[in-house]
């Protein structure tokens, strides 16, 4: 029982989501083409990924299907395809063609914060966001970086703390 428990908490519930959906759309894009999409041959694959390139999705989703496809063979105990030279070259010529840069945010501005902690009021849970966009805000962090602190991240001094 635990163990099901763990296997299942080994994603969040948004990749598995994701996951789902690329799966979805690979059988029915194999299926629309009369291909087979378990077990999938190399060359499916491969004008699957073009097609998927074509239609202009970025090289990261692009990823994302191969990494689907692959596991779900691996978890019906069957040989990843993706690791076959074809599909690992198809994709390096997607990601060299289309590219892979990603497009940053603009930061956030001291009005967007000073809006956002003014919102934030009157409870505990209030108090903590506000402390959060103040800390990640004097600190440049990023959202991955706020969320991947930890309390161990923290060293106190007598005159603040250093994160």
């Amino acid at each position: 029982m635990a163990a099901k428990q763990y296997i299942q908490a080994a994603r969040a519930d948004s990749t598995v989501r994701a996951y789902e959906a690329d799966w979805k759309n690979f059988s029915s894009w194999c299926e629309e083409h009369q291909l087979a999409s378990l077990p999938a041959d190399p060359h499916t694959i491969a004008l699957y990924l073009s097609a998927l390139a074509q239609s202009g999705r970025k090289a990261g989703t692009i990823s994302r299907r191969i990494t689907t496809i692959g596991l779900l063979h691996k978890r019906n105990r069957l040989a990843s395809p993706c690791d076959n030279i074809i599909v690992r070259e198809t994709l390096q010529g997607i990601r060299r063609s289309i590219g892979t840069r990603q497009r940053g945010k603009e930061p956030a501005s001291l009005e967007l914060i000073r809006k956002a902690i003014a919102k934030a009021e009157g409870t505990l849970a209030a108090s903590r966001d506000r402390a959060i966009l103040l800390v990640g805000f004097a600190g440049g962090l990023r959202r991955s970086e706020l969320a991947a602190m930890r309390i161990g991240d923290l060293q106190w001094h007598k005159k603040g703390i250093t994160i």
